[in-house]
């Protein structure tokens, strides 16, 4: 697996400890300790990102806010957009929305692909509206999925583009993969 990463915060244990970010998988362990900064790291609001899908076998772009995971069980995600480029078409395609656990009991698996009519590949406007009691994501300003629970804890943003493994040989003609971002950003609640 192929990854090209931003990341605006950063934690992990001493190098050989299972304490870190995203785990995602069992068995992972620090290799390299990094030192902790917290760049960016928003807690309730609105995130929004404008963005292009990669319409390619191997390809997936995603924007998950994630825990910032100085207590490892504040690990919760917000997909604001998760999308394969295997299941982009030409005129429709599915975007992964919602929240993911991880190794965190407060929260249940609330995650689905809606389908978004237009070419993914073209620009589209992902966000997440992230109150208390609950989160709703919007794909071009209309509202795609509502989840009853919310993430308690500030979280990191992790913009990524990945080139997913296959039985077949790399073929690198439609190399590089280039995700192509306009912007992301963060609107701040009032505070009342």
């Amino acid at each position: 697996m192929r990854v090209s990463h931003l990341q605006t915060g950063q934690f992990s244990g001493p190098v050989g400890s299972g304490i870190g970010q995203h785990r995602f998988r069992a068995g992972l362990v620090v290799r390299e300790a990094q030192d902790e900064e917290r760049l960016w790291l928003p807690h309730f609001g609105v995130i929004e990102a404008r963005a292009r899908g990669i319409r390619h076998p191997q390809a997936m772009v995603a924007l998950w806010p994630i825990g910032f995971e100085d207590e490892p069980r504040d690990c919760g995600e917000l997909c604001i957009f998760e999308i394969f480029g295997s299941e982009i078409g030409d005129e429709s395609g599915l975007v992964g929305v919602g929240v993911k656990p991880q190794h965190d009991p407060r929260l249940a698996m609330d995650f689905e692909k809606v389908r978004v009519d237009g070419d993914l590949t073209e620009f589209h406007d992902y966000a997440v509206e992230w109150l208390p009691d609950r989160v709703r994501f919007f794909i071009d300003g209309r509202l795609a999925k509502t989840v009853d629970q919310a993430i308690a804890y500030p979280v990191q943003l992790m913009l990524d583009v990945y080139e997913l493994p296959t039985d077949a040989p790399r073929d690198t003609s439609s190399h590089p993969l280039v995700f192509e971002v306009a912007h992301v950003r963060e609107y701040v609640p009032r505070v009342r």
